[in-house]
């Protein structure tokens, strides 16, 4: 029995130390992150500033790329109106040829029939009930020729309009490429020297700006993932009164938009606000809502988003593992504690990171909650 015992106690720490669990890969992701810190810290007193002039590079392609995908989605925008007036001009140039042929075939109408005027039909009327019927049909003849016209002016006013609607577009369109043309030909210098430049650095710099460059995608990965789900919005905008999103703390650690980190792979083009908060603190949403995602990234960490309607997400970024306090489809109140803070992800230390992102792109938070 103790043979038997001792073998199955073999076999099992066999299979523990086999098979990863979801945990031990997060735990993986989180000795890398905070390797990356260590080794950061131990050159930053030695940092050259070739390693200074790289980072400056790397958030300068970092904006420009952000520019050109913004870009790309304006063009797409532009080409699909651009394809639906010319749909519309069609239309309208279509009604306007079959109206002014239907006017043509009545003039010619009306000339074969001869020269008879309204006034001697009227003069000819053989009694009062007569000369009232006689009225009232040329009352319906004229009416019936001003609706054509008014009919053709309003086709004619359409055309021109959707013509110069069009041509606007069209130059929009053109003022985009050329922008984007010129953002490739700077982007594509600035990576020639990074590059250049990368070339320069110690074999310890170069380790660490790989790392550095992996986090940066991760969270540019991140970013792509959450701004593709919050596009996802649907309904109408809930509407109400919003609440801050973290009741223990209104210190705000890092603002919207461009920052000097200092930690690798957080981001210098920041996507919304940090809140300094102890771990545990209560995270709420600040409006109504419904849950669209829950899980784990590692660069976020674990993380929430609530769609509000009307294309308004939410995010809730750092927070604790486990701690989740709906599932994605529960519904949610304005206030309703939704998760509670941490420190996961890549951060200087415990914080709730909180974003808006409105139609897929990310918008200012601070100002987003004063609106109302």
């Amino acid at each position: 029995m103790k043979k038997i015992i001792a073998t199955l106690m073999i076999i099992m720490l066999i299979l523990s130390l086999s098979v990863p669990t979801f945990a031990d890969t997060i735990s993986q992701m989180q000795d890398k992150k905070q390797e990356a810190e260590n080794d950061k810290k131990e050159v930053e007193a030695q940092k050259s500033a070739v390693m200074k002039e790289i980072q400056a590079l790397s958030d300068d392609i970092e904006d420009n790329e952000e520019k050109l995908s913004n870009i790309n989605s304006q063009l797409v925008k532009l080409n699909n109106e651009i394809k639906s007036l010319k749909a519309d001009l069609a239309e309208a140039e279509k009604k306007y040829t079959k109206q002014e042929n239907a006017l043509k075939e009545k003039i010619v109408m009306d000339y074969e029939k001869g020269e008879v005027s309204y006034l001697d039909v009227l003069l000819n009327s053989k009694g009062i009930l007569d000369f009232i019927s006689n009225y009232y049909f040329i009352s319906e003849i004229v009416k019936k020729d001003t609706e054509i016209l008014d009919t053709i002016e309003e086709q004619k006013n359409k055309i021109e309009s959707d013509k110069k609607k069009v041509e606007e577009k069209q130059k929009q369109v053109k003022t985009q490429k050329a922008e984007q043309e010129k953002i490739n030909v700077v982007l594509s210098n600035q990576k020639t020297q990074k590059q250049n430049k990368v070339s320069q650095l110690s074999n310890e710099e170069k380790e660490l700006r790989k790392k550095i460059d992996e986090y940066d995608e991760l969270i540019r990965e991140a970013q792509r993932q959450a701004s593709q789900m919050a596009s996802g919005s649907t309904g109408s905008f809930v509407g109400g009164n919003k609440v801050w999103p973290c009741p223990a703390s209104t210190r705000i650690t890092s603002p919207y938009g461009g920052r000097n980190t200092g930690i690798p792979g957080a981001s210098t083009n920041h996507k919304g606000i940090d809140i300094g908060c102890p771990v545990g603190s209560s995270v709420v949403s600040v409006l109504d809502g419904k849950v669209m995602f829950t899980g784990y990234n590692s660069a976020r960490g674990y993380y929430i988003m609530v769609d509000h309607g009307g294309g308004v997400v939410t995010l809730y970024q750092h927070c604790s593992k486990g701690s989740f306090k709906a599932s994605v489809g529960d519904k949610v109140k304005a206030g309703q504690t939704i998760v509670l803070s941490g420190n996961s992800g890549i951060g200087s230390g415990p914080h709730l990171h909180f974003e808006v992102l409105i139609n897929g792109s990310n918008v200012d938070p601070q100002k987003w909650l004063k609106q109302a």
